[in-house]
C-alpha cells in the first residue's frame, strides 16, 4: 500500500506545473484596484524565490526540492510607452542537506547560465510585452540543460529515465519566446496581474481543472494607512493584496492516469510498459479512495507604485491517503528607487 501511495503521489508531481493558476481581472468599477506600474529609471528592486516540492505521507514529509535564488530587477529604461527591465542572478542556495537531481540539475543550469540576465519590456502598466533575450537565453540554457544531464547520469536509472527524451522535452520547453516566459517565474508571475482591474472585496467565479469544476473564491484590499515603526510587514498606504483560492475534486485514478500520460514522455519504452502494468493494481487499490482534491492558494501583494511586494502559490493534492505540495515564494529584500 505505500508503495501505491508513493507511486500515486510521485505521478501527481509531474502534474503540478500544468495545474491552472486563477486569478483573473474584474470588469473595472469604483470600487476596485488597478494593477499599474510606476516605474522610473534606475529603479532597483531585489528579491528572493523559494520553491518547495515535497509529499507528506503518515505524517513524514519527504522533499523533492528545495532551494532558492537571489535575484534583482533594474529599470534600464523608461518610456512614455514601456519599461526595459534586466534580472540580474545574484545567488543560489540548495536547502537541503541531500539534495535531489531535480534541484542539482537547477543548480548546474543556474551556474552556466547566471552570467545572461533576462532582458524583459513591460507596457506603460506593467503589463508583459517580452523578452529582449530570449534567443540568448535559449542558445545558452539548453545547451546548459544537456550539460547538467551529463553530469549528473550516474545518479539516473537509465533503464527508467529517457535521458535523450527528457533533453527534447525541455527544448520544447524553451524553444520559443513563449514558451521561456511560461517557464520562467519572473515573466510568468512577477507581471502577470499589471494592467488589470480587481474589485474590492470577496468575489466568488467558477473555472475548470482538467475537465473538472472548480470553485473560485478571490479576495483585494488595499492598506489603509501605513505600517508603524515595529510592525513586522513593511507597507505603505496604498499598497494593496489580491488573493485567490480555487479548490477542484476529481477521481484519484483520473489524476493517476494524467499523471502517466505526462511521465511516459521522459521513461524509456520498458519503463512506461512496467507501469501501465502497475495501474491496474493502482485503480483497484484505489477504487474507493473517493475524490483527490487540489488546491490552489495564490497570494499577490503590490506597492503602492505598482512594484511587486510578495507574490506566493501554492498547490496541494490530496488523495486522501497522502499529499502533494509544491510552493514558491518572491519576496523583495531590498529597494532602491528613484
Amino acid at each position: 500500500m505505500n508503495k501505491l501511495r508513493t507511486r500515486i503521489l510521485a505521478l501527481c508531481l509531474t502534474l503540478t506545473s500544468i495545474i491552472p493558476c486563477f486569478a483573473q481581472a474584474t470588469e473595472e468599477a469604483d470600487s476596485s484596484i488597478n494593477v499599474i506600474a510606476y516605474f522610473s529609471k534606475n529603479d532597483t528592486t531585489e528579491y528572493r524565490e523559494t520553491h518547495l516540492k515535497y509529499q507528506i505521507i503518515d505524517n513524514d514529509t519527504i522533499y523533492q526540492n528545495a532551494y532558492y535564488e537571489d535575484y534583482a530587477l533594474v529599470v534600464k529604461d523608461s518610456t512614455a510607452t514601456d519599461y526595459t527591465i534586466e534580472c540580474i542572478s545574484k545567488d543560489f542556495q540548495l536547502l537541503t542537506m541531500e539534495p535531489r537531481f531535480g534541484d542539482k540539475l537547477t543548480k548546474i543550469i543556474w551556474d552556466i547560465t547566471k552570467d545572461v540576465p533576462l532582458l524583459i519590456k513591460v507596457d506603460s502598466l506593467g503589463s508583459l510585452k517580452g523578452i529582449v533575450n530570449w534567443k540568448e537565453y535559449r542558445d545558452k540554457v539548453q545547451p546548459a540543460f544537456k550539460v547538467a544531464c551529463e553530469m549528473l547520469k550516474g545518479e539516473l536509472n537509465e533503464n527508467i529515465i529517457n535521458i535523450p527524451g527528457l533533453i527534447v522535452s525541455f527544448n520544447q520547453m524553451t524553444n520559443t519566446e513563449e514558451a521561456i516566459i511560461n517557464a520562467t517565474t519572473i515573466t510568468s508571475k512577477l507581471f502577470s496581474l499589471h494592467g488589470c482591474s480587481f474589485t474590492f472585496g470577496e468575489t466568488k467565479s467558477k473555472g475548470e481543472t482538467f475537465g473538472y469544476p472548480t470553485d473560485i473564491t478571490a479576495q483585494t484590499s488595499v492598506h489603509e494607512t501605513a505600517s508603524k515603526e515595529g510592525d513586522p510587514e513593511i507597507a505603505n498606504a496604498g499598497d494593496y493584496d489580491i488573493q485567490v483560492v480555487s479548490l477542484t475534486k476529481m477521481p484519484v485514478t483520473k489524476l493517476t492516469d494524467l499523471g502517466l500520460d505526462i511521465a511516459k514522455q521522459t521513461m524509456t519504452e520498458t519503463s512506461a510498459s512496467m507501469i501501465n502494468e502497475a495501474k491496474a493494481q493502482i485503480n483497484e487499490e484505489f477504487k474507493d479512495a473517493g475524490d483527490a482534491t487540489i488546491t490552489v492558494n495564490e497570494n499577490y501583494s503590490y506597492f503602492v507604485n505598482g512594484w511587486p511586494k510578495y507574490i506566493s502559490e501554492e498547490k496541494i493534492f490530496d488523495i486522501n491517503k497522502g499529499k502533494v505540495v509544491t510552493s514558491f515564494e518572491i519576496e523583495w529584500t531590498n529597494i532602491r528607487w528613484q
